[in-house]
């Protein structure tokens, strides 16, 4: 890629960096969002669905700027707040917002531009029924339609303006675990076909990463994470940033000592001691010997094995973590087990959740106050930080800032 192309694609896209408060709440937003699907993850009160009405116009920044490709949308500094027809930006909200008296059809000719004579709207109307795989619905109202219908009749409204972004506000909030996963997975299509930067809300990770390519984490106004995915979950850089991205709960230290080739971090409570390679831990736990840090562990690669045997391949140099077996979760064909790290002279310690599949479980033979032994495969283990951002009194503001 030119100097020059690298430049332009740098401004494709939604770029938004702004400040406001409702009542108690205020929200600091920073993040971009080019061309494909962004979710915006974090949990409710978080401030997500307010940073959508703020993008779309329906709320008023106080502070910074939001663009759009070349255009500003916003500039607070200048006093510039174009109206929300004027963005050019689709806005699907959790409910839809279909106009109950219309048919499928006005609905989405709701959106046209005015320019659309009455032929024109009708075939523009077809087109999108059927780029969201529902042809032949115009006539029908919209109590006739299931959920995942509805939500593809308000995307289409939504795209029949020609926006240059969409604005997806938890569009499967409403929908049975079925429905879910079929129209999601149209959805990913629909929103990629568009080519359009999307900006989707969801408190679900798994959800987030099936359709999206970057994330941005927001938690209590903030954003604590953004980029590529597959970056920004592998390494967090926060104990919370670590929960939230599915490495569960970050496990307190007794000690940490800086040695050749990364950190030697001691446990809280059991007394057991990992090397944690220097790549594996974020900036943030190691800017001072005294900053506040915590140890993630990614669940899945963490290998349960019984206590007396050896492991073949570790990519921990032969560490490993030793536990008891304190419940087991059977779920299809993936179990969990919850195992309490033991100390050197007896059961206690923290406690943390593996996953195992049925069929490895069996095989084992284990059963709950069996001794287990957790062998880290590769990036299993980091050195994170502790929050500077807390949850608490993140969700006084309820249905307003999500």
């Amino acid at each position: 890629m030119t100097e020059t192309s690298a430049m332009e694609s740098q401004r494709e896209g939604l770029r938004a960096a702004f400040e406001l408060a409702r009542g108690s709440f205020s929200l600091r937003a920073h993040l971009s969002a080019p061309p494909g699907i962004t979710a915006l993850l974090g949990p409710s009160g978080a401030g997500k669905s307010l940073t959508l009405q703020a993008i779309a116009g329906l709320a008023d920044i106080q502070r910074g700027a939001i663009h759009l490709n070349e255009r500003a949308l916003a500039e607070a500094e200048r006093g510039l707040a174009l109206a929300p027809r004027l963005r050019r930006v689709g806005y699907v909200p959790q409910s839809y917002a279909l106009f109950p008296h219309l048919s499928v059809g006005a609905n989405i000719a709701y959106g046209l531009p005015q320019r659309h004579d009455r032929a024109a709207a009708q075939k523009r109307v077809a087109e999108l029924l059927r780029l969201v795989r529902l042809p032949g619905y115009e006539a029908r109202a919209p109590r006739q339609l299931s959920g995942g219908e509805a939500q593809r009749v308000a995307l289409a409204r939504a795209l029949a303006a020609g926006p240059e972004a969409l604005l997806l506000d938890e569009p499967f909030s409403a929908l049975d675990a079925p429905t879910r996963a079929a129209v999601r997975d149209d959805l990913r299509e629909i929103a990629l076909e568009a080519g359009l930067p999307t900006l989707l809300v969801t408190h679900d990770l798994g959800e987030a990463l099936a359709l999206a390519s970057r994330l941005v984490v927001l938690v209590a106004g903030r954003v604590i994470a953004e980029g590529a995915a597959a970056d920004v979950t592998t390494r967090p850089a926060t104990a919370l940033a670590a929960r939230l991205l599915g490495w569960g709960a970050a496990l307190d230290l007794a000690r940490r000592e800086r040695v050749a080739g990364g950190v030697c971090v001691t446990l809280a409570g059991c007394g057991q001691s990992l090397l944690i390679p220097g790549a594996d831990c974020a900036e943030q736990a190691l800017a001072a010997p005294s900053a506040p840090a915590r140890l993630a562990l990614r669940p899945e690669r963490l290998r349960i094995a019984r206590a007396d045997e050896e492991s073949e391949r570790t990519d921990g140099a032969g560490q490993a973590l030793r536990g008891v077996i304190r419940s087991v979760t059977e779920a299809g064909p993936l179990w969990s087990a919850r195992i309490a790290l033991r100390k050197p002279d007896g059961p206690g310690g923290a406690t943390l959740s593996a996953p195992c599949s049925a069929r490895e479980w069996l095989a084992l033979g284990l059963a709950r106050g069996d001794a287990v032994t957790l062998w880290p495969l590769a990036g299993a283990a980091r050195l994170v930080a502790v929050d500077d951002v807390v949850e608490a009194g993140a969700e006084a503001d309820g249905e307003a800032t999500r």
